[in-house]
C-alpha cells in the first residue's frame, strides 16, 4: 500500500477524522486483548471489557475528571469570593460615592442657577446704584456753582487769616524779646530782694542785739534805783557833792538808754521801709509774672 504519513501528528488527525477509537475493543482488539477476552470466563473481567468498549468507561473517566475540576473550580469560586468581598465593599463605596457625586452635581446645579440669579441680583442693584449715583452727580453738578462761590470766599479768609497769622508771629517774636527783658528784670530784682533780705536779716539780728542790751541797760537802771534807795536810806548824812555824783551817773545811765531807744526806733523804722520796699518788690514781679 501506499505510505500515507510519517509522523504520529497526522496519524492522529487522520483517527480524529474519520473517529476512530483506538482504546475501544470493539473497533481494535489486538492480539493480546482478543486472546484475553476468549480464554476470561469471569463475568467481571467480561463486564469491563462492555464497560470500556461502550465508553462508558471515558464517559466515567470524563465525569471524574470534570467533578475534579468542579471541586477545583468552587475552591476557585470560593476564594474568588474571599478576594472579590474588598472589591464589592469598594464597589458598594463607589456606588455611594456616585450617588453621592449624583447629589454634589444637583447641589452644583443649583449652585449654578442660585449664581445667576445672584448675579442677576447684583445687576439690578449695580442699576439701581447707577441710577442713584446719577442723580446725586446731576445734583452735586448743580452746586458746583455755589460751591467755588464759596471756595472763592474762604480763600480770601483764608488770606487774611495768613496776614493775621503773620502778625501774630510777629508781636509773639516781639513778646519773647520782652519776655526774655521782663526775665531779666525779675532776675535782678530777684537778686535785689535776696540783698533786701540778707540785710533786712541783718538789721532784725541788729535789733534784738539792741533790745537785749536795752533790757541788760533797764535791769541796770532798776538795779542801780534799788541801790540808790538803798544807800539814801542807810545814808542820809552823805555830802552833796557825792550825790551831785551819783545824779550825774544816773543822768549818763539814762542819755544810754534814750540813745539805746533812739537806735531801736530808728531799727523799727528802717525795718518797716525794708518791709514795705520787699512788698513793693514782690506786687512788681507779680505784675510781671501775670
Amino acid at each position: 500500500g501506499r505510505k500515507v504519513a510519517n509522523r504520529k501528528d497526522d496519524l492522529n488527525e487522520i483517527i480524529e477524522h474519520f473517529n476512530i477509537d483506538v482504546e475501544n475493543p470493539c473497533v481494535i482488539m489486538s492480539q493480546d486483548k482478543s486472546r484475553e477476552f476468549l480464554h476470561s470466563g469471569n463475568d467481571k473481567d467480561k463486564f469491563k471489557f462492555f464497560f470500556k468498549a461502550t465508553l462508558l468507561q471515558q464517559v466515567n473517566e470524563l465525569l471524574e475528571t470534570i467533578r475534579d475540576q468542579l471541586n477545583n473550580a468552587d475552591s476557585v469560586v470560593q476564594e474568588l469570593e474571599k478576594s472579590i468581598k474588598p472589591v464589592m465593599r469598594e464597589l458598594d463605596e463607589l456606588r455611594e460615592k456616585i450617588k453621592n457625586m449624583e447629589h454634589i452635581e444637583e447641589i452644583a446645579h443649583d449652585i449654578d442657577n442660585l449664581k445667576k440669579k445672584l448675579a442677576w441680583s447684583w445687576v439690578y442693584e449695580v442699576d439701581q446704584q447707577i441710577e442713584e449715583q446719577t442723580v446725586r452727580l446731576q445734583k452735586l453738578k448743580e452746586r458746583i456753582p455755589a460751591c467755588q462761590e464759596r471756595i472763592d470766599r474762604n480763600t480770601v479768609v483764608i488770606d487774611d487769616l495768613k496776614k493775621e497769622l503773620t502778625e501774630k508771629e510777629e508781636l509773639v517774636r516781639s513778646l519773647g524779646d520782652k519776655t526774655h527783658e521782663v526775665n531779666n528784670m525779675k532776675k535782678s530784682m530777684e537778686d535785689n530782694i535776696a540783698e533786701v533780705v540778707k540785710l533786712k536779716i541783718e538789721l532784725e539780728a541788729e535789733h534784738e542785739r539792741g533790745t537785749r542790751t536795752l533790757e541788760k541797760m533797764n535791769g541796770r537802771l532798776k538795779q542801780m534805783q534799788a541801790q540808790l534807795r538803798d544807800f539814801q536810806m542807810q545814808h542820809m548824812q552823805f555830802t552833796q557833792a557825792e550825790a551831785s555824783q551819783i545824779e550825774e551817773d544816773m543822768q549818763n545811765i539814762q542819755r544810754d538808754i534814750d540813745y539805746l531807744d533812739s537806735n531801736v526806733t530808728r531799727l523799727r523804722e528802717e525795718e518797716k521801709e525794708f518791709s514795705e520796699e520787699l512788698s513793693g518788690i514782690q506786687k512788681s514781679i507779680s505784675d510781671i509774672a501775670k
